[in-house]
């Protein structure tokens, strides 16, 4: 593990927020920061994938159709990483549903099972998304903050990790940072239309000295209905798996 590398990487992250925090008129339970949504000993160069996401959702739970306030609940989810139970599938993110279960990591454990069975992943879906995936959130601000000022901080973290399988869930995370440190303008990528408006698959190989890796953008899993795709939906999904099995096999990984 790059513990030097994620100790910094942290600690730039906070003084960012602390800093943030006192220009902000947000109350505090508004905001927060998360970092990693796996173990912290995924954040190593040998990792196979890593797992860009958008940004944290809010850190409460809301409660009927209350308008944010500070009487919302509170959450207690770990910040810089998860140690026990990886974000996507044990956390508590839908009050009405049981925990790992939110319509979210509904669509994660898709796309979760799915890199399971591409990379021949032998362990269990809890041991491969908390131990097996570096995944992290681009922005990792809750609310009101931009997460521009951290482009030192990815890449340092891309000088050091650069998996040869990289998937961005974030709109504006993907050509602002992953496009952007590999020097790629966003219309050099390829693109695979899924037939929902404002939604495509993109993809471009990388090399960077030794380092070869497969980028792949995917539709927001919060608005795209992984596992129960239909027509030119399940078409697209298909075609992009399909890259991702190409691109293992030609690189024996």
């Amino acid at each position: 593990m790059l513990e030097q590398l994620f100790e910094e990487s942290r600690k730039a992250i906070e003084k960012h927020y602390d800093e943030s925090m006192k220009k902000t008129t947000l109350p505090p339970e508004l905001c927060g920061y998360r970092f990693l949504l796996s173990s912290k000993s995924t954040f190593r160069a040998d990792i196979p994938i890593m797992i860009i996401d958008d940004h944290p959702g809010p850190n409460f739970k809301q409660e009927g159709k209350a308008q944010y306030s500070r009487e919302l609940e509170l959450k207690d989810y770990p910040y810089p990483s998860c140690e026990n139970v990886s974000a996507y599938i044990g956390e508590d993110w839908d009050e009405d549903k049981p925990k790992g279960y939110s319509d979210m990591q509904v669509s994660m454990r898709v796309i979760m099972n799915k890199l399971m069975q591409l990379t021949r992943y032998s362990g269990t879906l809890n041991d491969f998304a908390l131990k097996g995936v570096l995944a992290l959130y681009g922005n990792p601000y809750r609310k009101g903050f931009h997460g521009k000022a951290l482009r030192p901080i990815w890449k340092n973290i891309f000088d050091e990790i650069q998996p040869p399988l990289i998937f961005v869930l974030g709109k504006d995370v993907f050509p602002s940072l992953v496009l952007n440190y590999f020097g790629i303008a966003k219309e050099d990528v390829d693109k695979i239309e899924t037939g929902q408006t404002n939604y495509s698959f993109k993809l471009r190989e990388v090399t960077r000295g030794s380092k070869k890796s497969l980028l792949v953008y995917m539709a927001p899993h919060s608005r795209f209905p992984y596992g129960k795709e239909n027509g030119a939906q399940l078409a697209a999904v298909n075609d992009m798996w399909n890259r991702v099995r190409t691109f293992i096999s030609d690189n024996n990984l």
